[in-house]
């Protein structure tokens, strides 16, 4: 079965990659492993192990369902330098970047999510109050649902009536198909027209002043 048919296959690939891993650094210098289990010749990882590398999961599911090869125990490497940092929007920007994948970051609204059928987003949701972790997950757009990727979960479907349409966001769009809402193409003009207006009003003055 084709991987965009069956994304929920990404989580045996992720323990597999996490099986051939040599070594990483630790908060002080010294290589870990993560804390692989095996039973019954299989191996596995906690729950919280899996959850801490939510942006790492997010990219590799990201770059498999558009179409991207991707080595997942390549991107642990880069990006988890130290197991207690975690990983901000600029670094997931730039591992798309390494992995040759088109990407925007916008905020929207799940109504402006919607309307793109068929895309494919990297959520950002921001720590709970109290506490310092961030988190960030795969959300796919269907026929009026949104798949939701999100490890050490099982992919699920929640329909678009559960989710508040005003309700903005931060997300990266992944590939080329993202089609930005018309506000997004009118604020750049808007700012773009103003600037003008100044430059044209700053020269008129100088012009003036020399005469």
């Amino acid at each position: 079965m084709a991987w965009k048919k069956s994304p929920s296959r990404y989580l045996a690939l992720c323990l597999a990659a996490f099986a051939c891993f040599s070594a990483q650094a630790g908060d002080d210098g010294a290589p870990y492993l993560p804390d692989i289990k095996s039973e019954n010749g299989m191996n596995w990882l906690a729950a919280d192990e899996m959850r801490y590398l939510c942006a790492g999961n997010s990219i590799y599911v990201a770059a498999k369902l558009s179409g991207t090869d991707a080595d997942f125990s390549e991107i642990f490497k880069r990006l988890y330098t130290k197991k207690s940092v975690g990983i901000s929007i600029g670094e997931i920007e730039d591992e798309l970047e390494r992995l040759g994948i088109a990407h925007k970051t916008i905020r929207l609204s799940w109504a402006q999510i919607f309307a793109n059928k068929g895309g494919l987003f990297i959520v950002y949701t921001p720590p709970p109050e109290g506490m310092d972790l961030e988190h960030f997950y795969v959300a796919r757009v269907l026929d009026g649902c949104i798949q939701i990727v999100d490890p050490p979960s099982a992919p699920s479907i929640v329909q678009k009536d559960a989710f508040a349409p005003g309700e903005r966001m931060s997300v990266i769009a992944v590939g080329s198909g993202f089609k930005p809402p018309f506000g997004f193409y009118a604020t750049y003009a808007a700012g773009g027209a103003l600037l003008a207006l100044g430059a044209a009003a700053l020269l008129f003055k100088l012009v003036r002043g020399k005469k």
